[in-house]
């Protein structure tokens, strides 16, 4: 027996998922802008990259 999935078949999931892929790409987006301006560099403690990378590892749970 063959079983099948209906993809996004909550309006109110398909919405949430829309809003996560919105908010994610704003706050790369902010990131990306602030670094390209030349108003960001990478010469910063050890710390705040740690802190940067899991914030990101956040970003991405919050897709998945």
């Amino acid at each position: 027996m063959a079983t099948t999935f209906k993809i996004h078949a909550d309006p109110e999931r398909r919405f949430l998922q829309i809003m996560a892929w919105v908010m994610s790409l704003i706050i790369v987006a902010g990131f990306v802008t602030n670094l390209a301006m030349g108003r960001s560099s990478f010469d910063v403690p050890w710390q705040y990259h740690v802190h940067g990378m899991v914030f990101f590892g956040w970003v991405v749970i919050f897709l998945t």
